[in-house]
């Protein structure tokens, strides 16, 4: 037996019970229509049978016992006495609803503490009779009467309940329908109509739908997503007649009557994850229309039609919408891309491959992205390209880098529409190189050239003066027409330093009688006034010798040398110097003229290990003295230093340590050299120095020497630091020796004869 509270107790006993049944009913009258059933007033049970919509079906019910029937009142539970709601002086249908409230939101918190169970002989079941969520069998909290799950229908209905006081709440389900909560007297006094006391009753709750959701995802006819399409949202409604359509409203006409379309939500954007959400939907036909179609897609205006007829929830992941719970809608629209097709072809029409392309926008600017890099760029693979995604306007086709065998062709102009069934064209012609020789092998002013060059040489260098030089760096450089350098008449190329501090590229091809100017670019041929490494550190091209070069037929090869200026050292770069290596030959003390080719190498180490250069050639070209400078590192900081070892090598590179095989002596005039930013030049002197010629029997005192012409010449063998035998010497002065005898005795016969 449940405990009851009396008013001793500070609760309330309900004795009016004519004045409850009429709040409580005109409280539920409000949530639905009352159908209340005759019964005998020695009844003990009652029947209370919930109605609601087809599109509750899903949402759980509970039913609670707040109070029991004594003597003719209503009694609070020992558990509903502690839930501190009053409802001793309801005086209207929206007391009653808060009540009801208040209590559910109480009998909430009870299921999530617990509570002791208790024998119920109550069951709770669908409308077709089939039991869902039955508490009977002691298996439920003592005011937990039953809790069940709404089917298609809607219904629930709850038999065999002891005389009380009920409420009825929502427990699960809210994402179908949201229900009210309600106080449900059994049995209740409808003497006011002169039913009597009424023991089985149907009640329809108060309800609300939480509205429907739909998830509309935008992708291109590639499949990606698209930001930036705008729709509005409308809904089918029916009118009675063409009065009740909104002027300007689209209208028809369906099996079911006269509609038109209403606007729900409008400026609909996509995200950046091609998506539109919208919740809170009602019930019926609603559409979306595309309104704005973003830049670089053909109009579409495309309409995606879905119904709502049940509730359901979005969830958000990282900016991404799918759906929670419940029946969401989820519908998709494509846009297509604009195409431009780009043909690359020679003088005859036949394609091009290998040219590097950019689009300019009307005012003759790179369209670029966020990060930099070219928007829309192409490097023509067989002649033909599309380039999808251009927004409608002006634009040129710009050659950043020509094909080999081809001249570089000025920017060309086209048009793109973002109409549906527009062809866009563009069609660029570059001519091919015919011109294969520009000088005759003699070289004389008379020769006429056609065509010219201009190398273009970059030298790196801080703001103090220094030399600097970079591990691995790219710069880039271009020829123009005008001084302002707003015109571009060549491809781009690029200056690419790998330890060094100094770098060349050459333009061929060019017009004679022509000026021109040359300025550093970006890899797309805009023209830099100050640049930035990837580190941040500034830096400013400066142009020492002017930057103009004019090409004629006189002057068909033509230079200039322009530097880069950095304001600090930036990372993977590091000071550079100079070390030339000059070499010499004597013999007999004296100069000595060879056509010798000899070799040497820069080491950093004593040990002549580890190279620090490539292997140098060093030509005398029929000169005793010859001199080469490389770059060297010269340390990454202030006061910093490196040091260096140059040794004479073979043609492989390797080092001659043991000359015993060739007819010279090397000497090195230092063992090392240091470079640093404040001395970072220095020279090294490798002399050879050879033995001088052996004695032959005719003479013993002097050089032999051989009349021709009047002239006398001293005969000398050739030796190369990569040979390493001497046999081919003492043939060569063998074959010298017989030469001079057999001319001797011929002057000497030629005397007898006389």
């Amino acid at each position: 037996m449940r405990k009851v509270y009396w008013l001793s107790k500070s609760l309330f006993v309900f004795t009016g019970m004519l004045v409850l049944s009429v709040m409580v009913f005109s409280a539920l009258a409000v949530a639905g229509p009352v159908n209340p059933v005759h019964a005998s007033a020695e009844q003990t049970t009652g029947t209370v049978e919930i109605q609601l919509p087809e599109s509750a079906s899903g949402i759980e019910l509970t039913l609670y016992q707040v109070g029991e029937y004594e003597n003719g009142s209503y009694v609070f539970t020992e558990t509903f006495a502690q839930s501190g709601v009053e409802i001793s002086d309801l005086n209207n249908s929206s007391e009653a609803q808060t009540a009801a409230q208040a209590l559910a939101a109480y009998a909430k918190t009870l299921s999530s503490e617990g509570s002791t169970s208790a024998e119920n002989s109550v069951s709770g079941s669908t409308s077709g009779g089939s039991s869902s969520g039955s508490t009977s069998g002691g298996s439920s909290s003592d005011y937990i009467i039953s809790t069940v799950t709404a089917d298609a229908s809607g219904s629930v209905r709850f038999d065999g309940l002891p005389l009380g006081l009920y409420l009825i709440a929502q427990t699960g389900g809210t994402e179908y329908l949201e229900a009210q909560p309600a106080l449900i007297p059994l049995p209740y006094s409808g003497a006011d109509s002169g039913q009597g006391w009424i023991y089985d009753v149907t009640i329809a709750l108060k309800y609300s739908f939480p509205g429907g959701a739909v998830i509309l995802t935008k992708t291109d006819d590639a499949g990606n997503l698209v930001e930036g399409a705008v729709f509005v949202l409308q809904q089918k409604v029916y009118a009675d007649s063409e009065a009740d359509v909104p002027s300007g409203a689209e209208s028809g006409t369906d099996n079911t009557g006269l509609y038109y379309w209403k606007e729900f939500a409008k400026d609909l954007t996509t995200s950046a994850y091609g998506q539109v959400v919208v919740t809170g939907l009602p019930t019926g036909e609603l559409r979306l229309v595309e309104t704005e179609t973003p830049e670089g897609y053909v109009d579409s205006y495309a309409v995606v039609t879905f119904t709502i007829s049940a509730a359901g929830t979005v969830t958000e992941t990282d900016g991404v919408y799918s759906a929670a719970s419940g029946d969401v809608q989820t519908v998709s629209a494509v846009n297509s891309r604009t195409q431009v097709t780009i043909n690359k072809v020679d003088e005859a029409g036949a394609a091009v491959a290998g040219a590097k392309l950019v689009i300019k926008d009307a005012d003759g600017n790179v369209i670029h992205k966020e990060d930099g890099t070219a928007k829309y760029g192409i490097t023509t693979t067989t002649g033909t390209d599309i380039l999808y995604g251009l927004p409608a306007g002006t634009y040129y086709l710009d050659e950043v880098t020509e094909p080999d065998g081809y001249k570089y062709t000025a920017d060309v102009m086209f048009t793109v529409s973002e109409s549906e069934g527009a062809e866009n064209t563009v069609t660029m012609v570059d001519p091919s190189i015919s011109t294969t020789v520009t000088k005759s092998s003699s070289g004389s002013e008379t020769d006429e050239a056609t065509e010219g060059s201009i190398t273009v040489t970059k030298e790196l260098e801080l703001q103090d003066g220094s030399a600097a030089m970079a591990e691995s760096a790219v710069f880039y450089v271009a020829l123009f027409s005008d001084e302002t350098c707003a015109t571009r008449v060549s491809g781009v190329k690029t200056i690419t330093f790998t330890n060094m501090g100094s770098s060349s590229v050459t333009f061929e091809h060019l017009d004679l009688g022509t000026s021109y100017y040359v300025a550093e670019t970006d890899e797309y041929g805009d023209v830099l006034t100050s640049g930035v490494t990837s580190d941040d550190v500034v830096y400013a091209p400066e142009y020492p010798d002017g930057t103009t070069v004019k090409l004629s037929k006189k002057n068909s090869d033509g230079s200039i040398t322009f530097k880069n200026v950095f304001y600090e050292l930036p990372s993977g770069y590091y000071y550079g110097g100079y070390l030339t290596i000059t070499k010499k030959t004597i013999r007999g003390g004296e100069a000595y003229d060879t056509d010798d080719v000899f070799y040497a190498r820069v080491f950093s180490d004593s040990a002549l290990t580890e190279a620090a250069s490539d292997i140098i050639e060093l030509d005398m070209g029929g000169g005793s003295s010859f001199s080469y400078t490389i770059e060297v590192g010269a340390g990454t900081g202030s006061g910093t230093s490196e040091t260096y070892y140059v040794a004479e090598t073979d043609s492989s590179g390797n080092p001659l340590t043991d000359t015993a095989a060739y007819n010279f002596t090397i000497s090195i005039d230092k063992e090392s050299v240091t470079i640093s930013s404040d001395d970072s030049e220095k020279t090294v002197t490798i002399t050879n120095t050879f033995e001088p010629d052996e004695e032959t029997e005719e003479e013993s005192d002097s050089t032999v020497t051989t009349t021709s012409g009047g002239t006398d010449e001293t005969t000398a063998s050739s030796v190369q630091t990569g040979d390493e035998t001497p046999l081919g010497r003492y043939l060569a002065l063998m074959l010298t020796a017989l030469v001079i005898m057999l001319a001797a005795g011929v002057v000497w016969r030629q005397k007898i004869r006389r």
